[in-house]
């Protein structure tokens, strides 16, 4: 029996900021929760919280992902 191949996603941010202001912190944000679906968001947010928010709640979403993923009574629901 060959192991299930690993799944992984991907968050890419760019930040930068104007004038050298630290206050106008924005953020680009490419997301996928598993690459091999071939499907990303990309979003802006703006300031560290919102920066911040957007990252936490990727982890989060990524997590659940995967723990449903990996539950062998969720991918016999999804199977049928």
């Amino acid at each position: 029996m060959t192991p299930p191949a690993e799944r992984w996603g991907v968050l890419v941010l760019r930040v930068w900021v104007r004038g050298g202001d630290p206050a106008t912190l924005r953020g680009h944000i490419s997301q996928s929760l598993e690459v091999a679906s071939q499907r990303y968001s990309i979003g802006m947010a703006q300031g560290i919280p919102e920066i911040l928010a957007v990252v936490r709640t990727w982890l989060d979403s990524y997590l659940g992902h995967a723990a449903r993923r990996d539950d062998p009574d969720h991918a016999a629901e999804t199977d049928t």
